[in-house]
């Protein structure tokens, strides 16, 4: 249900920011307008929201894989005593 929620939610801010950017004047000026800034920010918030939990479900398994290696490493050396 939360899935569902988050890409409905994704999807409706796509929406607006779709018919917004087809609606607004283009004179060919390169300024950033408004519009420009909150899909900027939008864009960035939303790789925040997925690059963050990425990377620490990538931290935890490279200190698992570390302790895991630590294990291993102690049972060698003491089955080699």
């Amino acid at each position: 249900m939360r899935y569902y929620k988050q890409c409905l939610t994704i999807l409706t801010s796509l929406a607006v920011l779709f018919f917004y950017t087809a609606c607004s004047d283009n004179d060919g000026e390169k300024k950033k307008g408004k519009i420009d800034e909150f899909t900027e920010k939008t864009g960035k918030k939303m790789v925040d929201y997925i690059k963050i939990p990425l990377d620490k479900a990538q931290d935890a398994t490279e200190k698992a894989n570390q302790r895991n290696d630590g294990l291993k490493e102690f049972e060698a050396e003491r089955d080699g005593k």
